[in-house]
């Protein structure tokens, strides 16, 4: 039987070629997004004569970055990666609010109100931590309860 060099297993696709084992996964993710970015324009999602910027990001919010997002949060990132996904994320911010591309990053995220990309995949990460620690059918739980290390409320 031969063996895959790229086998996707639950929508994550491993790499056996990478030393992480996710070469391709965070470019594969923002075609994705890209491709959802553009399914929405027909919802007003594009320049000037589309919905205002704060319509845009609870658009992007809602069906942009799950998509973006998915499974990045089990896989270890390299810096590249990360700065491949807040290039994309930040070019994407300074599109739907009409702004040039030597704007400062703190203001494209600040007049939306929106965090950094890389601070979304950590709250995803501590989001998923916290989801097997509060599990009590859980290995994990049961041995950080009996070390004191991570207490539930």
């Amino acid at each position: 039987m031969a063996t895959p060099m790229s086998p996707t297993h639950l929508g994550i696709e491993r790499d056996n070629t990478s030393n992480t084992g996710t070469k391709l996964v965070v470019k594969k993710r923002i075609i994705t997004a890209r491709k959802t970015v553009y399914a929405l324009m027909g919802a007003g999602l594009h320049g000037l004569n589309g919905v205002n910027p704060k319509a845009a990001i609870h658009l992007i919010q809602t069906y942009v970055i799950p998509r973006l997002l998915c499974g990045l949060d089990v896989i270890t990132l390299t810096i590249e990666d990360i700065k491949n996904l807040s290039t994309y994320f930040r070019k994407l911010l300074r599109q739907i609010q009409h702004l040039p591309d030597r704007t400062a990053n703190v203001a494209s995220h600040l007049l939306l109100g929106r965090i950094t990309i890389e601070s979304e995949i950590h709250k995803r990460i501590l989001k998923t931590f916290g989801n097997i620690i509060r599990n009590e059918n859980s290995i994990d739980s049961h041995q950080t309860a009996g070390n004191k290390i991570f207490s539930i409320w």
